[in-house]
């Protein structure tokens, strides 16, 4: 069993820039799919890419409709499945 701690600083920090706090599991799955997306170019509606074009593993399509609902709305869905960073 692996424990993660994270010092009271970089809390603070995720609060300021998210709202709130994440866990380092969450942090790192929101971190890997804004990078996924950014790569495959989706930064607006019109280039908006589908799971596939922005080679999104299993597990990062999983975290993805819980990432692009209300959570941080960061991540965002078109109405025909693509996903794009606002």
């Amino acid at each position: 069993m692996s424990f993660v701690f994270h010092s009271t600083e970089n809390i603070e920090q995720n609060k300021k820039v998210y709202g709130l706090s994440l866990s380092g599991f969450q942090f790192k799955m929101h971190y890997k799919i804004l990078n996924k997306l950014r790569k495959a170019g989706a930064l607006s509606k019109d280039s908006a890419v589908t799971i596939i074009e922005a080679e999104l593993d299993h597990q990062e399509q999983m975290w993805l409709d819980y990432f692009a609902g209300a959570f941080l709305g960061k991540i965002k869905k078109t109405e025909d499945q693509r996903y794009y960073i606002q």
